[in-house]
């Protein structure tokens, strides 16, 4: 008994009364979604940052390219506002052109109005066109004003319209 105690039994030891100490942590995911594999298992020591389930990526895949589409979409918008906003220009300079056309032909009819070469008509005619392309270009002036003061604001908010041409159409 004395060698069996000796070799084997002397390195057990046994008892009723002890008590290990550990830490243990409630975990709280960052994300909600469906557990795939878990790769702790309980009273396993683990370290900062080790991961300890995987999610499925289902959900985030689709999260993602939802907020891909929106953001296509977006920069889609925001070049139209900017193809607008030339559009708009270009017009203002044609109704700045079409006014400067009226009232020389206008002052070109008043000179003659005095010989009588041309009707009352006509220079009531000329009159209102005047007005009309005067109207015009102010319509013109405060759409170009609205799209002027957006484009700002995207410029303030420091939004990037410069984006790859598979990122406008929402291809990457």
């Amino acid at each position: 008994a004395l060698p069996i105690w000796l070799f084997v039994l002397r390195f057990v030891e046994e008892t009723e009364d002890a008590y290990v100490q550990g830490n243990v942590v409630q975990i709280t995911p960052q994300v909600s979604g469906i557990v795939t594999q878990i790769l702790a298992d309980d009273t396993q020591a683990v370290k900062a940052g080790q991961m300890l389930v995987q999610l499925d990526s289902g959900d985030s895949q689709v999260a993602l390219a939802q907020a891909e589409a929106q953001l296509a979409q977006a920069v889609r918008q925001v070049r139209t506002l900017y193809a607008s906003a030339a559009q708009g220009q270009a017009n203002v300079t044609m109704r700045q052109t079409e006014l400067a056309r009226a009232q020389e032909d206008l002052a070109r009819r008043q000179s003659l109005a005095g010989s009588g070469a041309v009707a009352g008509e006509e220079i009531r005619h000329a009159r209102e066109a005047v007005t009309l392309a005067q109207s015009a270009i102010g319509a013109q002036l405060r759409g170009a004003l609205v799209i002027s003061a957006i484009k700002t604001l995207l410029q303030a908010l420091n939004i990037n319209t410069r984006l790859t041409p598979e990122t406008a159409v929402g291809l990457k």
